[in-house]
């Protein structure tokens, strides 16, 4: 809302005035007189909005939140401590307020942006992308955003399944021309898991439902045979019922691991900032959110863990993350990977 004129509510109560003037008040008027206006209060932002992008943009109220996990957390999924080192200990942070996509950027929103700016994504520029081979990752020529699995592939029937195939860069240039930028990792941890501390977006507790990840579609050894979340690869965004944040954000545990504006370090937990932490000053690899639909549930549901990954190679891998997807943000107001 654009607000009124510094000038127009003054002459407003200037001519409100004007009316209640008495004969009195007019042999008065002479004398200098002091108007006093009551204080503004301010005005409470809305809960949702929606970008220049035409994405839905949810609120994420300033306050403090529980960043990190602690070592009983750790015990009680029977990880490895060494394999989670970075992500101890907890620790609180304050934020200051700000919007985020509700849904990871699909294909149909970033073929706006390249329709807008004739933008080519590294791995065009290159030729290459890291893709699914069965088993594993592999370079594969010709994967691009466009083609996420390599010639062949194509994104004609998942306009709304998250893009992949990008990279951080990629990410940044979207965010620009959106008018938006990447959340702070502390930004998405509390947009995932709220102020609580929990686990899961939704809980404490795995469910399997609500998320794309490795399940009995999956072409990897860890799959979990039992579960059946509908899709060998990515899912369209917002797909899963009860998958919502606190704060009604889609997906941040599953579907797509997600870029963040963050250097990785892992030892940044342990010395970080408790108010508004931007991430380390350079660094060589990139931050990770999220799961994607080939992690284990272990570490795809879970929101504390960060993944440092290399942003022009790894973070840009096959159909199922934006070579990391991408999710936006507007301060006091998401793109994707593998």
């Amino acid at each position: 809302m654009t607000p009124p004129a510094a000038g127009s509510t003054l002459v407003i109560a200037l001519l409100l005035m004007w009316t209640q003037l008495t004969a009195a008040d007019t042999v008065a008027s002479t004398a200098s007189q002091t108007v006093e206006f009551a204080p503004q209060q301010p005005q409470t932002p809305p809960l949702t909005m929606v970008g220049n992008d035409g994405a839905a943009m949810l609120l994420v109220p300033a306050g403090e939140f529980i960043m990190g996990s602690d070592a009983d957390e750790i015990v009680r999924l029977a990880i490895k401590q060494e394999l989670v080192e970075d992500e101890i200990p907890r620790h609180r942070v304050y934020l200051d307020a700000f919007y985020i996509d509700q849904y990871e950027v699909t294909n149909a929103h970033f073929q706006q942006f390249v329709h807008a700016t004739g933008y080519r994504t590294q791995a065009e520029r290159e030729d290459w992308g890291w893709a699914d081979t069965g088993e594993e990752w592999g370079q594969v020529t010709g994967a691009t955003w466009r083609a996420p699995l390599g010639p062949g592939s194509s994104i004609a029937e998942l306009a709304q399944h998250p893009v992949v195939q990008v990279s951080q860069a990629d990410a940044k240039a979207y965010c620009a021309w959106a008018g938006k930028r990447l959340p702070t990792e502390a930004e998405w941890e509390k947009a995932a898991r709220g102020t609580d501390g929990r686990m899961y977006p939704w809980g404490d507790q795995f469910e399997g439902t609500r998320l794309n990840f490795c399940d009995a579609h999956c072409p990897r050894r860890w799959h979990d045979p039992t579960a059946n979340d509908g899709y060998r690869y990515t899912a369209p965004v917002g797909h899963y019922a009860g998958d919502q944040s606190p704060y009604g954000a889609y997906d941040m545990a599953g579907n797509v691991r997600e870029w963040v504006a963050d250097w990785y370090d892992e030892n940044y937990y342990k010395h970080s900032p408790p108010r508004n932490p931007s991430g380390p000053a350079a660094g060589e690899q990139a931050v990770l959110r999220g799961g994607g639909w080939c992690n284990q549930w272990c570490s795809v549901g879970r929101v504390p863990p960060a993944c440092g990954s290399i942003p022009e190679a790894y973070l840009r891998t096959v159909t199922g993350q934006y070579g990391a997807a991408s999710r936006a943000l507007m301060a006091s107001q998401r793109p994707s990977a593998p």
